[in-house]
């Protein structure tokens, strides 16, 4: 079997096959133990996080180890899906385990050694635990599929060569640094075992690779899927998106805050993070996704908490599910509470500030992906559940910003209606978000295209910034959005006269987008759209003229010229399409001779384009003679097979 570094440009999809076998920790308290691939260079998660929950703890002793046995003979086996060969490349891979203890709040000195019954629960990092898979990429073999678009005789992988070896993960503890501040001091190798309180605890874990998307992996090693594995996704679309895939979801990951200037002595802080209805005043019940043994839906998320921590750094995703309808009238609520050590004090402790961000923006997008700085308003008075006023206020730096507010001369008046809500002018708070949406947008301009009618001042940009969507986002938003994409373009080319080259070079280059490999997927959904949902019957007349303009003047258009080449089997297919459609609203013969006409002169523009000899049309040659094939069938549709010939 070839090694993974040997195989780095055949790979397409892979997968990690993460088994937990078990966990070494004299912890009598119940435990969370999360499991997340995590980009050092970048310093962020890129998949989805599984949670294990343990919820009490069996302990016997083996030697000097004390071995936790409430893991029993179940192993808990985690498939980390959605992997291209862009994370193939990342240089610091990780995988970050990361252990909660949920009970009474402690000091960190003595974090895990309380026995006493309590019925508080306070969540407390306990410890981490980082496993460097980029180094596993380099030495480890992957198994790969039999069959399918990666199956290659030279580097096909037999389940029965692979060598799944165990590997011991330590934990560490937090000293006086915050949990990414720790994880950065481990992935840059500054950390040694002497370092972490915690050393000889940790985790036994395996870890295979396995190449193909999960069908392929699935059909071919069904013995490893035998009970099913956990799915965990990237936080976002994989290289290769499937047109059924249908996501809604929403990533928050709580960064940090400065909460020093609340006048408080205790300085432990929860974040409880809830979705609000904005038409009922209430909690979205069952927004929150956990995934782990079983996954199960929360109505919210209650953050851990540093003990005597008033500047804290979570580093914390929860993940939201949300249906597409509601994304305009909610907004994601983050309350600040201190919680006390003692369990009586705790029972008496109300919120002291709020935080919240909008999904939908003013513009009509969703939120953008990022880091956003939010605004902390502290409650004046008893809290009251019901006041949302709040609403009303700007929620982010940026919004303040824009509001006028920002150059008041005394930002402590800024407030909400009821008093209720001041801002904290001096604290702060950090959120980053990803939204993984198939129905929703964050580009403005694809908004405005799609809404055109509306906003007709502004459809030349819409279209030009359509042909510059720039990276994997540009891609995803356009082939997400594709049957509305396409009735808007035909829209525009059949209602106006002013922008017909425009909306073609747009209309070659979502063909061309979907012939990409990451989107081939959505070819049938262009075929479906075609078949089902194409409705222009005007389109050839504007269609043919401009393809026949770009090849009579190939010097000056080579480069469009060239791209509608490469597009001109889906070209051709609208082109026939429209034409049916014509002649079954108008009869057989309507516009027959006019058709005709303008068929057979591009076809003799492109035989003349055959004998061009200047430097420009090389490339558009070449390319006219390896999609003209294509297009035969289409046309002898609806051109005389004789002429064709």
């Amino acid at each position: 079997m070839e090694k993974s570094s040997d195989m780095k440009w055949t790979q397409g999809s892979w997968n990690v096959l993460l088994t937990f076998l078990d966990f070494l920790c004299p912890c009598s308290s119940k435990l969370e133990i999360s499991f997340m691939l995590y980009d050092a260079k970048e310093g962020n998660f890129i998949s989805e996080c599984f949670t294990i929950i343990l919820p009490y703890f069996t302990k016997h002793v083996d030697g000097d180890t004390t071995r936790n046995s409430a893991i029993g003979n179940q192993d808990q086996r985690i498939l980390f899906t959605d992997l291209g060969t862009k994370d193939l490349e990342r240089e610091h891979l990780f995988l970050l385990c990361r252990v909660v203890k949920v009970g009474p709040l402690e000091p960190k000195e003595t974090l895990g050694g309380r026995r006493g019954a309590s019925s508080t629960a306070v969540r407390q990092m306990y410890g981490i635990g980082l496993l460097n898979l980029s180094e596993f990429l380099k030495t480890k073999q992957f198994l790969f599929p039999r069959t399918g678009p990666f199956y290659s005789s030279k580097n096909i992988g037999l389940p029965e060569d692979s060598e799944e070896k165990q590997t011991f993960v330590t934990l560490y503890s937090l000293q006086d640094e915050s949990v990414d501040q720790l994880v950065k001091k481990l992935t840059e190798s500054n950390y040694t075992e002497s370092d972490g309180d915690l050393r000889s605890q940790g985790l036994y874990l395996s870890v295979q690779f396995l190449c193909g998307n999960f069908d392929e992996v699935k059909n071919t090693y069904a013995h490893l899927f035998t009970p099913m594995p956990a799915l965990i996704r990237k936080m976002g679309f994989p290289e290769v998106i499937f047109r059924d895939d249908v996501r809604n979801d929403l990533y928050v990951t709580l960064v940090g805050g400065d909460f020093s200037h609340c006048g408080r002595s205790d300085k432990n802080i929860e974040v409880r993070v809830c979705l609000i209805s904005e038409n009922a005043n209430l909690d979205v019940p069952h927004s929150i996704s956990v995934v782990g043994s079983k996954t199960f839906k929360e109505d919210y998320y209650l953050s851990t908490v540093y003990y005597h921590q008033d500047k804290p750094r979570w580093f914390e995703t929860v993940k939201f599910s949300i249906p597409v309808e509601q994304y305009s009238n909610i907004h994601v609520q983050f309350m600040f509470k201190h919680r006390s050590s003692n369990e009586s004090k705790d029972k008496a402790e109300k919120p002291f500030a709020i935080s919240f961000i909008r999904l939908r923006q003013s513009e009509g997008t969703v939120l953008r992906d990022g880091q956003h700085d939010m605004l902390v308003y502290r409650l004046e008075r008893k809290y009251d559940e019901l006041d949302f006023s709040y609403r009303t206020l700007p929620a982010t730096k940026s919004d303040l910003d824009m509001s006028g507010w920002s150059g008041m001369a005394s930002k402590s008046l800024i407030q909400s209606p009821t008093g209720g809500f001041v801002l904290s002018s001096k604290d702060y708070f950090t959120i980053r978000s990803i939204v993984c949406s198939t129905s929703l947008t964050q580009n403005v301009d694809l908004l405005g295209l799609l809404d055109w009618e509306s906003k007709r001042v502004n459809l030349k940009h819409s279209l030009e910034a359509l042909m510059k969507a720039e990276g994997d986002r540009g891609g995803e938003e356009i082939v997400k959005f594709l049957q509305h994409i396409l009735d808007a373009l035909f829209s525009v080319l059949i209602n106006t006269n002013d922008y017909d080259q425009l909306v073609f070079d747009a209309l070659v280059y979502v063909i061309g987008l979907v012939g990409e490999r990451r989107y081939h997927n959505f070819k049938p959904v262009m075929d479906t759209y075609l078949h089902s949902h194409f409705s222009a019957a005007l389109a050839y007349q504007k269609l043919i003229p401009i393809l026949k303009d770009y090849v009579d003047n190939v010097e000056q258009s080579s480069g469009k010229l060239l791209k509608a080449l490469k597009s001109l089997e889906y070209l051709i297919k609208f082109i026939v399409k429209s034409r049916e459609l014509y002649m079954q609203l108008k009869g057989p013969t309507a516009g027959q001779e006019r058709f005709q006409s303008l068929l057979r002169a591009l076809l003799v523009s492109i035989s003349s384009l055959m004998l061009c000899r200047s430097d420009q049309s090389l490339l558009c040659q070449g390319a006219a003679l390896k999609y003209m094939p294509c297009i035969v069938g289409d046309v002898m549709i609806v051109f005389d097979a004789e002429d064709l010939s």
